[in-house]
């Protein structure tokens, strides 16, 4: 089953998402660079993925090894920024409308994270991560780097007004 179009559109429109991963009831959440892959790549990837890049010795890769499910939140948020005090009344209420039509859903995505540890494998999805991220975002490149591939298994998608729709990929 395809992702539905609002989770496709954040997944393109954003930059970052937040990982969360868990291990030893000890959770830990990340920032991360990622690339949308849909399902069907030349390694019959069966459902739609996120790839992400860390070093090895990071948490989230100690995470992952010990309990490899995941989530990832992701969101079209622009800033979290107040209206500086010395801001017009009328920029404060064009930046205040800008920000509340940008701001309009995220989605939780759950998952199951692999370390790819297969060479030409890591090679592939490293270079698609490569080309849908600013190279200057991947500051680790080297040997020390291993590659995260998160199978997709449902999703949650939340409005401003607090709509939710619940996605199983199953």
């Amino acid at each position: 089953m395809p992702l539905p179009d609002e989770i496709l559109t954040l997944l393109q429109n954003s930059k970052y998402v937040h990982l969360g991963t868990c291990s030893d009831n000890i959770p830990h959440v990340s920032l991360m660079n990622y690339t949308y892959v849909e399902e069907g790549s030349p390694y019959k990837e069966d459902r739609p993925a996120i790839v992400l890049t860390s070093k090895r010795d990071a948490n989230k890769v100690k995470h992952i090894t010990s309990n490899p499910n995941v989530s990832i939140l992701i969101h079209d948020w622009t800033t979290t920024r107040r209206s500086s005090a010395t801001s017009s009344g009328l920029a404060r209420m064009i930046q205040d409308m800008n920000q509340t039509e940008m701001s309009s859903r995220s989605a939780t995505l759950q998952g199951t994270a692999t370390i790819v540890e297969d060479k030409e494998k890591h090679q592939y999805f490293l270079n698609k991560h490569l080309e849908g991220c600013a190279k200057e975002a991947l500051n680790f490149t080297d040997s020390d780097m291993v590659v995260i591939l998160v199978h997709i298994s449902g999703a949650t998608v939340v409005d401003v007004e607090n709509h939710v729709q619940t996605y199983r990929l199953d």
